[in-house]
């Protein structure tokens, strides 16, 4: 993978970004993909916004699973308490089967 980054204007959001220009190479060294990946806090490394990207999409995939697979949207508890421990027990459900399918 090779990161180019650069600060510039965006007109949508009116403020200076820093966008982060990423091509990534298969194994003899062509690029076979490229994304963009910005972020308004000008002063961060660009290696830093594609790890955030990265690590935030790998967080939107377990809140999906937990929503479709372990009701995590269905809990009609009133407390707190009880609340907690739903969240907490469909988002162990996700991360235990993930980790069992990984061994297979």
């Amino acid at each position: 993978m090779i990161i180019y980054e650069a600060v510039v204007y965006a007109v949508s959001l009116k403020k200076n970004i820093k966008m982060a220009y990423t091509e990534y190479m298969n194994e003899k060294g062509q690029v076979v993909n490229t994304i963009l990946y910005y972020s308004t806090n000008t002063s961060r490394d660009a290696i830093d916004i594609v790890r955030y990207y990265k690590a935030r999409f790998q967080m939107e995939f377990i809140f999906r699973d937990g929503k479709q697979y372990t009701g995590l949207a269905n809990c009609q508890a009133r407390s707190v308490e009880k609340i907690h421990n739903h969240v907490n027990y469909a988002m162990t459900a996700v991360n235990v089967a993930k980790a069992i399918i990984e061994r297979i």
